[in-house]
């Protein structure tokens, strides 16, 4: 009976009562163990209505003006926080299965690349053709769930500001983004109030650039819709909330 026999013989001794009794803890335990190994399925690949989800939710997180940073570690890891709060055609092992959390990171990530690509093509566009403020967030929310609104175009302003300064319009530039923003809040000291003053001044300073052309004044009543809302909340819930658990590398994605 090897190392099990003693430990049996103390079983047949039971009353069945008790010999019932410990039979359940047992398979209590096994159960418990067994739920704890995650089930790899080997590979995974992501159906295209996450696909698509993953295309929306990154647009609007990029799109946000509650981002802090658009490049690393932090805003992958925003997107992915969306995805779990929506739990829209999200896979039930997405946490418990490895693989499955890779293959959705790394759509995430190709998602951030080219979608940071898009946003960084227009703004230079945008200089060159001295498009409103207005008239190029109108452009990045076509085919989006999002909205024009206020805080949006001071956030683009933002964007366009930093583009336009010396040698910052190169490959690194949404680094030069981060420590723009990072600078912000230095400066403001962290308060909101101060950082909304400032940003307020750069959209002046765009439009006093770049006119208001077929567009007389952005709607100072615009909010986001509920949507926006939504995103804009799971960003901040998750600025102040720790990682998750997530055994996954965490590397910075590439430059575009």
């Amino acid at each position: 009976l090897g190392p099990y026999g003693r430990e049996l013989e103390s079983f047949a001794t039971e009353d069945p009562a008790n010999r019932t009794l410990l039979l359940y803890a047992k398979l209590l335990s096994v159960e418990q163990k067994i739920s704890k190994i995650a089930v790899s399925s080997g590979s995974f690949t992501v159906s295209k209505a996450l696909s698509d989800n993953i295309k929306n939710y990154t647009h609007a997180v990029l799109l946000s003006p509650k981002l802090s940073t658009y490049k690393g570690e932090i805003i992958w890891k925003r997107v992915m926080a969306v995805i779990k709060h929506l739990n829209v055609n999200v896979p039930d092992n997405l946490e418990s299965d490895r693989h499955v959390y890779k293959a959705v990171k790394e759509a995430v990530t190709l998602e951030l690349t080219q979608t940071r690509s898009k946003i960084k093509k227009a703004i230079a566009s945008s200089r060159t053709t001295n498009q409103s403020v207005y008239e190029l967030a109108n452009g990045l929310v076509e085919s989006t769930q999002c909205v024009v609104t206020v805080a949006l175009c001071a956030r683009l302003a933002l964007l366009r500001k930093v583009h336009a300064e010396k040698d910052k319009s190169g490959p690194k530039y949404w680094d030069h983004v981060d420590e723009y923003l990072k600078m912000v809040r230095t400066v403001a000291e962290g308060s909101e109030e101060k950082i909304q003053q400032a940003l307020s001044t750069m959209l002046a300073q765009d439009r006093s650039i770049y006119g208001t052309k077929s567009q007389s004044t952005i709607p100072s009543d615009s909010s986001p819709n509920e949507w926006q809302t939504t995103v804009d909340d799971v960003i901040s819930t998750s600025a102040t909330t720790p990682a998750d658990g997530s055994t996954q590398d965490d590397e910075a994605d590439g430059d575009d």
